[in-house]
């Protein structure tokens, strides 16, 4: 069981370094079209949510497999996603923004999309500053359980977002809006089969 929880460890390495690598050959390449700037930004964006959704996944998975391995992939898929969705936020500042604050502030103020990414970009720092094991034993279990379940705030708000900002129902948002809205409703039904007099317990 080890050596394959390292093997599915080192697999989602992996994935999460390919698809990097793969942009960032487009970019040097010119293989991202004519408007260069705006397709890497969005597909950081598109690619961070996906990560930030498989974490939620996850959990769902194993109990539905009875598998412990699913979870051996939650953190690595979580720190994925806070790395693409910051780099999201930084092509944005320097590649759209020209790295003008003035200008990154003026934004800001005016475009409702942009305050709610940059609020989920936040909610998603501590998640991932605190998602090691020494974290969690610093702070105990229940402080730590109750501090990640931020992470449903940031995956609502990043579908939101993605949504804002293609303002008509593409693809990616309409794959996004499904993923969560099971996993809500899951998430829901779990919490109901566990309260008191609920017929399961």
């Amino acid at each position: 069981m080890p050596q394959l929880t390292g093997i599915l460890r080192l697999t989602g390495l992996i994935a999460g370094t390919v698809p990097l690598v793969a942009l960032a050959w487009a970019w040097e390449s010119g293989q991202l079209g004519f408007m260069a700037s705006e397709a890497l930004i969005h597909w950081l964006g598109n690619l961070g949510l996906g990560a930030l959704l498989l974490t939620l996944t996850l959990s769902p998975l194993s109990r539905l497999t009875g598998s412990h391995l699913p979870l051996a992939l939650r953190r690595q898929a979580g720190l994925w996603a806070f790395v693409y969705l910051a780099l999201h936020a930084l092509a944005w500042s320097f590649l759209d923004m020209g790295g003008d604050a003035t200008l990154i502030r003026s934004e800001l103020a005016e475009q409702r999309h942009l305050q709610l990414g940059l609020l989920c970009l936040v909610l998603l720092m501590p998640l991932a500053l605190t998602s090691f094991r020494q974290a969690r034993e610093w702070m105990g279990l229940l402080h730590w359980l109750r501090l990640h379940r931020l992470v449903y705030a940031a995956a609502i708000g990043g579908v939101i977002h993605q949504a804002m900002v293609q303002k008509v129902l593409e693809w990616p948002t309409f794959l996004s809006a499904s993923v969560l809205a099971v996993l809500l409703v899951y998430r829901v039904a779990g919490a109901l089969r566990s309260r008191p007099g609920s017929p399961e317990t």
